[in-house]
């Protein structure tokens, strides 16, 4: 669950910008090529970053690991500069990673995360567009969208995925699934239970974990993504 800063053999441990960028990659590349490796790798890396470099006492992440010897203080920053700020993007992977159903990855230590960059965000929010786009998100209902088929039925997800892409949807995660994947991914509460129909793919629309009756019909599906429950 460790990164180091390169791929030198004696390279030093990394810091959390390391960890949260490999994070939301592997979360992006989970939803273009669903092995359920990444997005295990993903959670794994999360679960560092809480444990490394998270702050109990005031909520964020610090940029640097307990005990680096070079540092006088450790810092927390949520000022995105030339490249995001880590803590935002940690921020950011917490929140995607809720909504797959994560048990670590609760609300109040998202909501703590949020407060500890609310000064930034206060003063320059111009600075801050992760931190904002997380802020975004929170008061909006999360869109969790679950393909599931048989390993031999995968090709039948075609119709659904067109759907699914038809928009931009900056406010949703995508998950596709087998039996066998669900296994491999027991600890994500929001992906169990999502079974393919007998009769082929099924797709599961969920709001804020409240999930609207599964379907089979891509058409049905289209509809269920524009509204949310009340």
């Amino acid at each position: 669950g460790r990164l180091r800063r390169t791929l030198e053999p004696n390279a030093p441990r990394g810091v959390l910008d390391d960890h949260a960028f490999v994070a939301q990659g592997l979360l992006e590349l989970y939803e273009a090529d669903p092995n359920p490796k990444w997005l295990t790798a993903a959670r794994v890396l999360m679960d560092a970053m809480i444990t490394e470099f998270g702050d109990s006492a005031g909520g964020g992440f610090f940029l640097a690991e307990p005990g680096a010897s070079d540092l006088l203080v450790r810092q927390k920053s949520y000022s995105d500069g030339a490249e995001p700020s880590g803590a935002a993007v940690a921020t950011l992977v917490l929140q995607k990673l809720r909504s797959y159903g994560v048990e670590s990855a609760t609300l109040e230590r998202l909501d703590f995360s949020v407060r500890a960059g609310g000064a930034g965000l206060s003063s320059q929010p111009g600075s801050h567009p992760v931190l904002l786009r997380v802020m975004d998100a929170s008061i909006r209902p999360s869109m969790e969208v679950v393909l599931a088929s048989e390993k031999d039925q995968v090709g039948g997800l075609q119709p659904f995925l067109e759907r699914y892409n038809e928009s931009w949807r900056p406010y949703s995660v995508l998950a596709q699934v087998s039996p066998s994947a669900l296994e491999t991914l027991s600890e994500f509460e929001g992906l169990s239970g999502k079974l393919p129909g007998e009769d082929g793919p099924r797709a599961y629309v969920c709001f804020d974990g409240v999930c609207k009756i599964p379907t089979s019909d891509p058409g049905e599906f289209s509809r269920q993504m524009q509204v949310s429950p009340e």
